[in-house]
């Protein structure tokens, strides 16, 4: 016999406002999570989640038996296909909308249409002082595409860099140009201008504002894309978020002015061929 019941993260019989109503089989005690079963008097689920959805810099998420981070007073996991979920975090569900239970015991329905994600993991920092880490790109929950990155540091003056701060952007891959010297060359000296969408950088000298001259390639690689922040442009925005991009590069020196670099280009090029066979906007969620 199935009854409604609520799993209770260890406590049975338990009013605490993080329970998730789920159905009970009294003959196991279990509780039916789709994706698994949960175990009321362990606190665990009975069986292992994903070992994709473990993070080998949190100790945390090692554990692949266990209840939302051992953190249920904030954090519920509504069926069971991946261990937590919290604001801010990017979690793959089936489907275009999901409802999750808050901490206050409400349902809230969330609606997506983002096929693809862009995760920037940080591992640590280069020898320029950078943070490093590694790139990965998911078309839904399948990992399609991945390489080593850095962003900030200190450059060949001295002067530190900013590295780009955590949170979601977004490549907006409806708007794509090939950079041209009339067109996009700055008025400050040899620069281009800043563009929102993905860009393709032709290799060689561009003829610069004053008689300057300069290689758009060398800072910026083949392929640049803006990491559009929400609201940028808003007095509020923290410098931080603003102006940002992920790109290339033919300097050498791993550093970068608060954007990610990817010198391998192998995303980027991904990003590019999804920008002209189906344009979309793509979320960027750095991490540490």
């Amino acid at each position: 016999m199935i009854t409604t019941s609520r799993a209770d993260a260890g406590r049975a019989g338990s009013s605490y406002p993080f329970l998730t109503l789920k159905e009970r089989d009294n003959e196991t005690g279990l509780d039916y999570f789709e994706a698994r079963y949960y175990s009321s008097t362990q606190g665990r689920f009975s069986g292992a989640d994903d070992s994709k959805y473990s993070i080998r810099t949190d100790p945390q998420t090692w554990n692949l038996y266990e209840y939302v981070r051992n953190g249920p007073l904030t954090r519920t996991d509504p069926t069971g296909r991946n261990w937590f979920q919290f604001q801010g975090a990017w979690y793959w569900f089936k489907g275009k909308e999901h409802t999750f239970i808050d901490s206050s015991g409400k349902s809230q329905s969330v609606k997506s249409n983002f096929r693809y994600l862009v995760r920037f993991t940080k591992t640590g920092t280069n020898d320029r002082g950078a943070a490093k880490g590694y790139l990965e790109l998911y078309d839904q929950d399948k990992q399609i595409a991945r390489s080593d990155v850095f962003s900030g540091g200190t450059d060949d003056n001295g002067k530190q860099l900013n590295s780009i701060p955590n949170g979601t952007f977004f490549i907006n891959l409806r708007a794509h140009t090939i950079a041209n010297e009339k067109r996009d060359s700055s008025v400050r000296f040899g620069q281009l201008n800043p563009f929102s969408g993905i860009q393709e950088i032709p290799r060689g000298i561009f003829n610069g504002p004053y008689q300057t001259t300069f290689e758009p390639s060398w800072e910026w690689g083949d392929i640049r894309a803006h990491l559009n922040y929400p609201g940028e442009g808003n007095s509020d925005t923290p410098d931080a978020f603003k102006g940002n991009y992920l790109h290339g590069k033919l300097r050498p020196g791993d550093y970068t002015h608060s954007c990610i670099c990817e010198r391998t280009e192998l995303i980027l090029n991904a990003l590019l061929g999804i920008s002209q066979t189906e344009p979309q906007t793509v979320p960027v969620w750095v991490r540490n």
